[in-house]
């Protein structure tokens, strides 16, 4: 399973809230070195599939995988978190 599909999955399981939280605080979220965050105005109306793609366009898939990890442990989704060790 590739790392999309792996962050597609996870992002799928978070519920409307999280998903939500998970927005916001990737927004905040310190970028990878030598990336740009997301504008908010992008992530706002921004379905898991289209979070994934833009996490992907402006991270990579490394640094898109490190920052799901990130805010997922900061809106306390450790399990999902955990999906993604090793990716």
């Amino acid at each position: 399973m590739s790392a999309r599909d792996r962050l597609e999955n996870v992002l799928e399981e978070l519920e409307e809230m999280d998903f939500k939280k998970f927005k916001v605080k990737l927004n905040q979220a310190q970028p990878p070195s030598g990336c740009s965050n997301i504008p908010r105005g992008r992530l706002e109306r921004a379905d898991y599939l289209d979070v994934c793609s833009l996490m992907i366009s402006y991270y990579l898939e490394t640094g898109a995988i490190q920052m799901a990890k990130q805010v997922l442990e900061d809106i306390n989704q450790r399990h999902l978190a955990a999906k993604l060790e090793g990716v």
